[in-house]
């Protein structure tokens, strides 16, 4: 039960030698329910070796060097599984003194290289397992007499046989063997001895599962030796006992490999994985438990290359190219009475060990993955270095990784906030009792671990070669992801660098990597943690539209010349309000916002004396362009109760901290429509529209929208300052019309297309046609149907109510729902009088002549509710040679015709009239006693329709009451003169 502790070549936590990495260490067993889980006692810590066997997992690391601080002592720290749980403790007799190389784990002992060569071994001895010679165990780590003088590059441990590989190649075992694992055919040596015929085949690296052996030579070959009664071999059959190396078939370019309790794992050049041997917990990853007796590749490991394997008892964990682990195999348990752990799918869903998937109609065990399945780790991009199992314990190492960098886009001047997120970074936090001043000795708090350590932010591009290193500090933790740090560092002065003009001509990539450790270590160099340089704009031209609604969404776009692809992370727009003066009046006295507000202070004066809040500032992220005009944004909400006690203006920022010198104005308005006048209309005419509203106010663009059930029409609207109102004309629908006729047409010819056709009689037997001899009778015509249907010409559109809304901006329409309606043909033919109110009275007639202020009914055909309705009297001429069809030459001038307004409740729906009075008709024309008068109605306005009357109605003519009065010889009346 002994497993190697790391596989993948090269690793630099492993036999290449200790490499000091920051970073943090996450554990996986019950007791974190099956997730990883950071180890708390590994923080603010530089992690320089891991390693992992049987039951145990070390790790060796050191703290973090502080600035002016003594160099840290390194300590050996190991976690063991145990019947209670994970016991973490320090193990100081591993320590040989000096730098440590490699560390192998047996079943009671422990093998420990350091850098020199030196091979040392501790532990309990079980069959010679330390190679000190007999018997007896050893607390201390010991140099192994027998390789004193010669330096080893590696070594390997099972649970009671050691091996050793000098750095010339020889290969030296020692232990027992009882199934051959020695590679030897003795069964113990309790001294390291020589192995020929491993060593002939120049083996580099070795794992040892219960009583196996796997290795991979210098030719990239892969041999095994030892048991095989699971097909652990690799031979394509189960065996007994070998002693001899077999190279296993079909493996090429091998380049690691691992071993459990009876399996075997290898991954080639090309990041696949193959495995073989015992599967009874599906170890082997291939979606079932038979064992295999020759290698198979598994499939499913994630979208990316295998990089690294480990093996547990009954587990196989790989880390991939993706840098995500995956398990296959036992998930990590205790005793059957611990909670089970929890593992998580593919797509981070958690999954209980029941719950995981099987096979139907299949045995499978419990809380065992029979494939590949992902461990994520809690990070937002890890970069993970190694991952090692113990029998029941999963332990990741993720070195430090910068994740994140704002702002995206910095300028050639230098300047700007840089802020790297990054994980592995030392972070302290005060406890409640040294946050509490009075706990402060000296007044002053006490310094934390992150203002001790030196922080280095290297900026380095490739295309041109460019290299430049600025001190930074740890600010933060990320509030997104409790292992996250937050580091901070300005941007330097590029101006007078190399890269000066490339700058003028494009932006340059530059990648951001931090150091702690005086660049000994720097985190990984990665596309993601970088930004760009480039030059900035100088200003914007203007904004389009220039005007918004307090409400937010209008969408708007700054003109100005910006780099092309820039990164627009950060792309800023900031609306600055600055206030017009302070409040003096009661209206906006209790809804101003003002400094003594803000600030939280009490104020019991006059509300009209404060200021008014502010400068204020807004800021909105935008994006570019697509067509490269500039950048665009969405304007944010105002107040609509206090937005006109400021003047608003807007500036862009490309990284969110520097912004364009010149403020671009910018009108905030709250309009509110009241009133459509007239809100009717006809169908097949233009109908010209005044909108009524609150808050209009003079923009450069005014534009309508009506909204049809098939479209919405937007067309041009002029704003009217001598009414303070928006005007516009509404097309009629005479295209919609001629469109529904047309289909309307089509469908109706398809129809009596597919009716059939009716058969005509046979003429009388024996009668003859009276066209002649042999000539037919002339066929019936056709019966013409009596009840014809009457087709509606406006094809169902009158009465077609549609909402209209205006725009200052040409962008953000109102929403107040005020509607025009569409009306179709209307008509009236028939003008009634109310009977007399004065009992006996002559009832009036059309025939009579109509005193003013005589009350008449209109019947409109297709009337419809209108508040705009009007009666117009067109007088005719006294010379109108026939009154009943007049031409255009028989009337007055329009300015002497009379339109009488109609209120509201002058117009009747239900009886379909409008009800009128007639006006005083003009002067008393000399050859008649009444004015002939043309009558019209109109529902809007605007359109006007005639009354279809008999005859003219005749009015009385209008008498000045300041006249002179004419005197009439009685003689010269008789004659029509005039005296």
């Amino acid at each position: 039960q002994v497993f190697l502790f790391f596989a993948a070549l090269p690793c630099p936590l492993g036999p290449g030698g200790p490499m000091i990495q920051t970073g943090d260490a996450y554990l996986c067993n019950a007791d974190t329910r099956g997730l990883f889980k950071t180890i708390p006692e590994f923080r603010n810590h530089r992690v320089k070796l891991i390693a992992a066997g049987w039951s145990r997992i070390l790790c060796i690391a050191e703290p973090v060097q502080l600035v002016d601080g003594p160099r840290p002592q390194q300590v050996l720290a190991c976690l063991e599984d145990t019947a209670e749980g994970m016991d973490l403790y320090e193990v100081p007799d591993l320590d040989p003194g000096e730098e440590i190389r490699q560390v192998a784990f047996g079943g009671s002992h422990a093998l420990v290289l350091t850098n020199s060569g030196r091979l040392h071994s501790c532990g309990e001895c079980h069959y010679g397992s330390l190679g000190h010679g007999g018997n007896k165990s050893v607390t201390t780590a010991t140099v192994i007499p027998a390789l004193r003088d010669r330096p080893v590059k590696f070594v390997a441990a099972g649970p009671r046989i050691s091996l050793a590989i000098t750095e010339n190649g020889d290969v030296y075992t020692w232990g027992e063997s009882l199934r051959g694992e020695l590679g030897q055919f003795s069964p113990l040596e309790v001294v390291p001895k020589f192995a020929p015929l491993l060593s002939r085949l120049r083996v580099m690296q070795v794992a040892f599962g219960n009583e196996h052996a796997v290795a991979c030579t210098e030719g990239r070959t892969c041999v095994t030796w030892g048991d095989n009664s699971a097909g652990q071999i690799g031979n394509g059959h189960k065996s007994a006992r070998s002693y001899k190396p077999y190279e296993v078939e079909g493996l090429d370019l091998v380049v690691a490999v691992a071993a459990g309790w009876g399996h075997c794992a290898a991954i080639t050049g090309e990041g696949d994985l193959y495995t073989w041997g015992l599967n009874s917990h599906g170890q082997l990853g291939v979606g079932d438990t038979d064992a295999r007796y020759a290698p198979q590749c598994v499939r499913g490991v994630g979208g990316g290359e295998v990089k690294q394997v480990s093996c547990g008892q009954a587990m196989t964990i790989v880390r991939t190219s993706e840098e995500i682990p995956y398990i296959m195999g036992k998930l990590p348990a205790y005793a059957k009475d611990k909670q089970p752990p929890v593992a998580r799918d593919a797509y981070g869903l958690a999954l209980e060990p029941t719950e995981l998937p099987r096979r139907v109609g299949e045995d499978d065990p419990d809380g065992c993955a029979l494939g590949p399945l992902a461990l994520p780790l809690p990070l937002p991009s890890p970069s993970i270095a190694t991952v090692v199992a113990s029998n029941k314990a999963i332990l990741a190492f993720a070195r430090s990784a910068v994740y994140k960098v704002a702002p995206k886009l910095a300028p050639l001047e230098g300047g700007t906030t840089l802020r790297m997120y990054a994980t592995g970074l030392p972070h302290q936090q005060l406890s409640r009792q040294e946050a509490n001043p009075s706990q402060w000795p000296d007044g002053e708090p006490p310094r934390l671990i992150q203002d001790m350590v030196a922080v280095h932010v290297r900026m380095k591009a490739q295309d041109p070669v460019f290299d430049v290193t600025v001190e930074g500090r740890i600010v933060d933790v990320d509030p997104g992801c409790s292992d996250g740090r937050i580091v901070e560092c300005v941007t330097p002065d590029l101006t007078l660098s190399p890269l000066a003009p490339v700058l003028a001509l494009r932006q340059v990539n530059l990648r951001v990597q931090i150091t702690i450790d005086g660049g000994l270590t720097w985190t990984e160099e990665r596309e993601d943690a970088s930004f760009e340089y480039c030059k900035y704009p100088q200003a914007a031209s203007h904004v389009v539209p220039n005007a918004a609604p307090c409400d937010p969404g209008t969408e708007i776009l700054i003109h100005m010349q910006i780099p092309p692809e820039i990164p627009a992370h950060d792309l800023t727009v900031k609306f600055h309000c600055e206030p017009t003066s302070t409040l003096g009046n009661a209206e906006d006295d209790g809804d101003a916002p003002t400094v003594e507000d803000l600030q939280g202070a009490y104020h019991d004066g006059n509300l009209e004396d404060l200021p008014v809040a502010g400068p204020l500032e807004m800021l909105v992220a935008a994006t570019v362009d697509p067509g490269g005009n500039g950048v665009r944004c969405s304007v944010p909400p105002f107040n609509k109760k206090t937005f006109h006690l400021y003047n608003v203006t807007t500036q862009v920022s490309l990284d969110g901290q520097r912004y364009t010198a010149k403020a671009l104005p910018f009108l905030i308005y709250n309009v509110n429509v009241m009133q459509v006048v007239p809100n009717l209309g006809p169908l097949d005419q233009k109908t010209k529209v005044e909108v009524v509203a609150e808050g209009l106010v003079k923009t450069s663009v005014q534009k309508a929208r009506i909204d049809f059930p098939w479209e919405q029409r937007e067309v041009p609207a002029t704003y009217d300052h001598t009414t303070h109102s928006i005007r516009f004309t509404i097309r009629g629908l005479e295209d919609k019309i001629h469109a529904l006729q047309a289909e309307r047409d089509a469908a109706a010819a398809a129809l009596r297309a597919a009716e059939p056709r009716p058969v005509k009689e046979e003429a009388a037997e024996g009668g003859e046609g009276e066209a002649g001899e042999g000539g037919a009778g002339e066929a019936p015509a056709p019966e013409q149907e009596e009840d014809e249907e009457e087709v509606d010409k406006f094809c169902g559109l009158s009465g077609l109510t549609v909402p209209v809304e205006i725009s200052l901006n040409g962008k953000s329409f109102t929403s107040d729902m005020k509607t025009f309606t569409f009306y179709g043909e209307v008509s009236s033919d028939k003008v009634s009088f109310p009977p007399p109110a004065a009992e006996g009275a002559e009832q009036v007639t059309v025939e009579h002549i109509l005193k003013q202020d005589t009350v008449f009914l209109v019947h409109v055909e297709g009337l419809l509710p209108t508040q705009y309705a009007k009666v117009r009297f067109k007088w005719l001429k006294e010379t109108c040679a026939d009154p009943t069809k007049p031409g255009e030459e028989d009337f007055l001038p329009e300015k002497e015709w009379f339109t009488l307004d109609l209120d509201e409740k002058d117009v009747n729906v239900e009886d379909g009239t409008l009800k009128a009075v007639v006006p005083p008709g003009p002067l008393k024309q000399p050859e008649r006693d009444d004015i002939l008068t043309i009558l019209e109605f109109s529902m809007n306005g605007q359109h006007f329709h005639p009354v279809e009357l008999p005859a003219p109605l005749k009015i009385a003519p209008y008498v000045d009451p300041n006249a002179p009065v004419e005197e009439v010889d009685p003689k010269a009346k008789a004659k029509g003169k005039k005296k």
